[in-house]
């Protein structure tokens, strides 16, 4: 721990300072070494995701929970269903509109699941042990996903993340015993002072550190396999036509989508991308708005995460709409259905709905009496001082209900 200590206090000048020339992509021109490729889901990623869900076993989060729970670990998985009647009603819309609420998770978010996930399967096949290091580059909801099991399990957490995310998510995890190092919004992914490229140089040196990386971790997308999908389809009884969720990694839709279409092929998978990032296909749908910053925390990227299936690699079509979603819409959406139906989401989930408002009206009235479930990733906490506050919505330049009035 003292080597990492010294590399830790060696690496923060360069983490804050350096910048790195970038693409037209927001790519740094020369990845520093060690520093890994993602490159979305390739054959070996395919590989590596049905190895370790063969070492490990499925884990369902389908059991009811103990009336005493042994940890808050176990309050991880099972987050309700709500159907969103009224906001449905208020929007003109003429089908069912299920929420998948997981702001109900222990650590506030879907990111929960992938946090443990990560770290018990890490433990299953050795790779960590309590008294380790881990360090992981994040926007934050899987840092305090990661910070939750930690703390449970004895790990001591290093996060990294970008200056745009929220002073509420970095108190949470300081408040979880986490070490947070804080990095330029602007940096590329694998620039010299990027979130990732400072994770991988703080435990390049030391064998009892380690950065699990959501971004290439086959139990990321193994969480939803095995938890998220079985949870729709036990809620559901199987009978869901349209499932929106927006895409950050890309382990959410990929594990929810792989089981879903296993059981029902015929379900429209649709995933929702920020203006700014490049995540959705085809690729033109990203050219407006390339390289420009959005306000919006915990979705999109401007590189392709390895546990992102976007191009059918196992087989079959995942993946069946892309949308692209604004700031405004997505803040817009996020306030509306708190106010409508005082589910307490964040502005990612802002993004699913308004991604979700653009799929339905698209199809006119071909899912008239059909059921759509929107995936809510996150909650209002981490966002109370953001697009929940007035002030920052106008010093923002946002509209909202009640601009200008005093």
């Amino acid at each position: 721990m003292n080597a990492l200590r010294t590399t830790l206090r060696a690496a923060r000048p360069a983490a804050m300072s350096a910048r790195a020339l970038t693409t037209e992509v927001g790519r740094s021109l020369d990845t520093p070494p060690g520093v890994p490729e993602y490159d979305g889901w390739t054959s070996e990623m395919e590989d590596s995701f049905q190895a370790m869900h063969k070492a490990v076993g499925a884990k369902s989060t389908l059991e009811p929970r103990a009336k005493i729970a042994d940890s808050v670990l176990d309050l991880i998985g099972n987050t309700p269903m709500v159907r969103a009647s009224r906001f449905a009603t208020k929007h003109g819309l003429k089908c069912e509109l299920l929420m998948k609420c997981e702001f109900f998770n222990a650590g506030g978010s879907v990111k929960d699941r992938i946090g443990k996930r990560m770290v018990e399967d890490a433990e299953d096949t050795g790779r960590i042990k309590p008294g380790d290091t881990l360090a992981e580059p994040t926007s934050g909801n899987t840092g305090i996903g990661l910070c939750v099991s930690a703390a449970v399990k004895g790990y001591k957490m290093i996060i990294a993340l970008p200056q745009k995310m929220s002073g509420e998510k970095v108190n949470t995890m300081a408040a979880l015993g986490a070490e947070i190092l804080r990095t330029p919004t602007e940096a590329a992914w694998n620039a010299a002072d990027s979130h990732i490229t400072l994770c991988a140089n703080l435990t390049k040196d030391d064998p009892n550190a380690h950065v699990l990386d959501q971004y290439m971790n086959p139990s990321n997308p193994l969480a939803h396999y095995d938890g998220t999908a079985e949870e729709i389809l036990h809620q559901t009884d199987k009978d869901v036509d349209v499932i929106v969720m927006t895409a950050g990694t890309g382990g959410t839709v990929t594990g929810t989508a792989r089981k879903i279409k296993e059981h029902l092929p015929n379900c429209q998978i649709v995933a929702v991308d920020p203006r700014g990032s490049i995540l959705a296909v085809p690729n033109q749908m990203n050219e407006q708005g390339l390289n420009v910053g959005y306000q919006v925390e915990g979705i999109g990227y401007d590189f392709i995460p390895s546990v992102l299936n976007r191009n059918s690699v196992a087989g079959n079509t995942q993946i069946d709409t892309w949308v692209k979603s604004e700031d405004q819409e997505s803040f817009d959406c996020a306030r509306d259905m708190i106010r409508t139906e005082g589910l307490l989401c964040g502005g990612s989930s802002g993004s699913a709905i308004a991604g979700a408002l653009k799929y339905i009206e698209a199809q006119d009235d071909k899912l008239a009496g059909k059921r759509v479930v929107v995936l809510l990733p996150d909650s209002i906490r981490n966002y109370m001082s953001k697009f929940l506050d007035d002030k920052w919505m106008d010093e923002n330049d946002f509209d909202y209900e009640g601009k200008g009035k005093q």
